[in-house]
């Protein structure tokens, strides 16, 4: 029985390493987005740069509500970063259109 629970326990720890191999390659792909597409004015490297997270959080936020992982201690960063992504998105959006049309919008 102790060899079950063992079992049990490496592939839990197994998860969570995924997991956080999974967070960190899609930080640095956004990072490489936001470096290489988003800064030379790209709004498709923009759109990517704010879906994939939203999709992501959209997707793993429910887990955390059902294994009762939805304290302020465990979500807390994630919840004050999806702030601050926000407000840098909205930023970033702003620099693009001023930078697509420079002019404002003489019509």
């Amino acid at each position: 029985m102790a060899t079950a629970t063992l079992g049990a326990t490496r592939a839990g720890e197994a998860k969570l390493t995924r997991g956080a191999a999974i967070m960190a390659i899609a930080g640095i792909a956004l990072a490489a987005l936001a470096w290489f597409g988003v800064r030379r004015g790209e709004l498709w490297a923009w759109v990517t740069a704010v879906v994939v997270p939203v999709f992501a959080l959209a997707v793993a936020l429910p887990a955390h509500y059902s294994y009762n992982l939805d304290t302020a201690g465990h979500l807390g960063l994630v919840y004050a970063d999806t702030v601050l992504f926000t407000v840098g998105a909205v930023l970033a959006l702003a620099g693009l259109q001023a930078r697509r049309d420079p002019e404002g919008s003489a019509a």
